[in-house]
């Protein structure tokens, strides 16, 4: 990594954002460099093995890939074609329906059909027939505004006078249109509308999945945001972000950049605050330009959101699933506030494709659990919500018991402690958020160095870390022709 062509951009870490990034860089033309800590692309999200079975870790539903979708045209621009490896089936997988949520009394198949999507609410709550049509009517009206600015590969910043003009005026309307989602609670949101409280009891545990809020934290235009995406299309990836990784790994390399495992930073040099070198144990890299730092998630200061999960890991026989159990279900014991803990399970089965995530005859469960407090739970409090867990387990598949297996759990605070140590917590408590358009990357003191999120330790994933990635690419973009240094390419 010495000598040659200094790089205009370097990226620490390969999460999903900070690959994005990358590879939108290099294929317009920059001079880019990752360097990964761990021997594989995927950042927080990655395999897990734990006694002969395979978990995958990270988001298990993800949105944003349907035609015409923020994915589909990032994937376009990057020479890939989601079109074909849909069409190919081996790459993505559409479960019908992509989740279930099982509440106290009702079970709802969440269908991407928004006939077979109404047919089911209807038929679980046949008293508020109308309620929903409001509800669902109010979605669409604000998906149709929201779309084109936060779900949409955004065109080319602005250039003459006239386009800053018309660019200004179009800012200005959509703040005016989004003013009061924006400023009311989700909670307070969905009031007018007169819904079942259970069925908001589901809508709280699919926010939780997807951005880590309840109603109560999040505001009304998350909500929205997240309601668009999510009656258009959920996916899941077979092998999850590390899958995904590796196809923008091919597109970085095919346009002239490095990507670099194993590579354990130690320091950034940093003088006259501006970021010069980045050491590892291998090597110190000379910065010419702009440096990303991919960070999880939660080290960030005021991090929104920043929830923290834990997964508890189980083997059960596969003749044991019950046959109407999606891949993915959500479920919750009663309808006490917050639905956390024990009280919020996300279920993902182990992939089919995948035969060696399991012994023969057996199928992996993972069940995710959502803690609020940020302290490690206790030996005891560890064993009681094991044994919830498996009370809540066996009241859903009431013939699991013999064949449940439990293998062990995972905070992952060691992973997320060891990534990027060389980035230290008194550099990150000067970070700056710095948001648009459901977009979020940091700026810091040092001039040249950016934060971008990497929020692998959800379940699920919203359009947070491609709209980030995208929005910091332009940000540099911007930057370099405004200073004149390497002009339009």
């Amino acid at each position: 990594m010495k000598g040659g062509k200094p790089y205009d951009v370097i990226i620490l870490g390969a999460g999903l954002s900070g690959l994005l990034a990358a590879a939108l860089l290099a294929k317009r033309g920059r001079h880019v460099l990752v360097l990964e800590e761990e021997a594989i692309p995927g950042g927080l999200s990655h395999r897990a093995v734990r006694e002969g079975f395979s978990y995958m870790r990270g988001p298990a539903l993800f949105l944003g890939f349907e035609r015409d979708g923020l994915y589909d045209r990032l994937f376009m621009e990057l020479g890939l074609s989601l079109s074909m490896l849909k069409k190919e089936g081996t790459f993505f997988r559409r479960s019908a329906p992509p989740f279930q949520v099982v509440l106290p009394h009702h079970r709802l198949n969440f269908y991407q059909d928004p006939g077979e999507l109404f047919n089911e609410l209807s038929r679980e709550f046949p008293d508020h027939i109308q309620e929903f049509r409001a509800l669902l009517s109010e979605i669409d009206r604000w998906d149709g505004i929201l779309r084109p600015a936060y779900h949409l590969a955004q065109k080319r910043s602005p250039r003459g006078f006239g386009e800053w003009v018309d660019y200004f005026r179009e800012r200005l309307k959509l703040s005016a249109a989004v003013r009061a989602p924006r400023r009311q609670k989700a909670s307070a949101f969905l009031e007018p509308f007169g819904l079942d409280s259970e069925f908001c009891q589901g809508l709280e545990l699919t926010l939780l999945l997807f951005t880590g809020r309840t109603l109560k934290e999040a505001t009304g235009l998350d909500l929205l945001l997240l309601l668009g995406p999510l009656r258009r299309e959920v996916i899941a990836i077979t092998g999850g972000i590390p899958r995904l990784a590796e196809q923008l790994v091919k597109v970085i390399e095919e346009h002239r950049g490095k990507v670099a495992f194993s590579q354990s930073l130690e320091e950034l040099v940093v003088e006259r605050r501006r970021l010069t070198a980045i050491r590892t144990k291998e090597t110190e890299v000379p910065v010419a330009g702009s440096v990303i730092a991919n960070i999880p998630f939660l080290r960030l200061p005021q991090a929104g959101g920043g929830r923290r999960f834990l997964t508890f890991y189980f083997g059960i026989a596969s003749d044991a699933l019950p046959s109407a159990m999606s891949e993915h279900l959500l479920m919750t014991q009663n309808l006490k506030e917050p639905p956390l803990a024990d009280n919020f399970l996300f279920l993902v089965v182990s992939e089919l494709e995948d035969r060696a995530a399991a012994p023969e005859g057996q199928s992996a469960l993972q069940v995710i659990t959502s803690l609020s407090e940020s302290g490690e739970p206790t030996p005891a409090e560890l064993e009681r919500l094991k044994d919830s867990i498996l009370a809540q387990l066996i009241y859903l598949m009431p013939f699991s018991r013999p064949s449940l297996t439990f293998v062990g759990y995972d905070l992952w605070t060691a992973r997320e402690n060891k990534r990027l140590s060389a980035v230290g917590a008194s550099l990150l408590s000067r970070a700056k958020a710095r948001s648009r358009n459901g977009a979020t990357y940091y700026t810091l003191p040092i001039r040249n160095l950016f934060l971008l999120p990497d929020q692998g330790h959800r379940p699920a994933a919203d359009l947070g870390q491609a709209r980030s990635a995208l929005e910091l690419t332009e940000h540099l973009l911007d930057l370099e022709r405004s200073k004149g240094l390497l002009g339009p390419r």
